[in-house]
């Protein structure tokens, strides 16, 4: 009975997905900026999701550095993306596996890297795994990574994709670094 609950549970949330997904393509919410932790977004997507990373033998490892500068995001849009881009890692993962994310300062920009020992995408799909309702999966929209992208992008960062079949996926999430405020002062 547990286990059926737990199916139901996971199967909810996954209806739930579509659906938000659904209404993100067809409309552009409003960020709503403040300051806010890289980390606290990557630590919270991945508690969210260790319930289905452990049905799906996969295991999720957080790898941050630690004083991090902040960024101006919209917490739950970059949760959303976040989240978008873990369950389909998850769903290149069949036979179970590995998703670490790590996060790093790379110039004015935080980096978020998400890396999965999944299958992998061929080198001629790679350009092509942003486009709307693209999909390979049986299970997939084809919006989850569109969004994310959209998403990044809103927030003025960008994504980088690296792939290989059979070798895994790593996905780069660039966001800039929160402007220090002016307050008129020199030093």
């Amino acid at each position: 009975l547990l286990r059926r609950l737990n199916i139901a549970q996971t199967e909810m949330k996954r209806i739930d997905r579509i659906v938000h997904n659904f209404l993100r393509f067809s409309r552009t919410p409003k960020l709503h900026l403040r300051q806010l932790s890289l980390n606290d977004v990557a630590r919270h997507v991945f508690e969210l999701v260790s319930p289905e990373a452990r049905e799906r033998k996969v295991r999720v490892q957080l790898e941050l550095t630690e004083d991090l500068p902040v960024i101006n995001g919209d917490e739950d849009q970059l949760g959303q993306a976040v989240l978008n881009m873990t369950v389909n890692a998850f769903q290149s993962m069949v036979s179970g596996g590995e998703l670490i994310a790590r996060t790093q300062v790379e110039s004015s920009y935080l980096c978020l890297t998400l890396s999965d020992t999944g299958c992998g995408i061929p080198e001629e799909e790679v350009d092509r795994i942003f486009e709307f309702y693209y999909t390979t999966k049986d299970e997939g929209t084809g919006l989850g990574l569109s969004i994310a992208q959209r998403i990044v992008y809103q927030h003025g960062g960008h994504i980088d994709v690296e792939s290989r079949p059979g070798g895994g996926t790593t996905f780069r999430i660039y966001l800039p670094v929160a402007q220090e405020e002016n307050t008129g002062e020199t030093t």
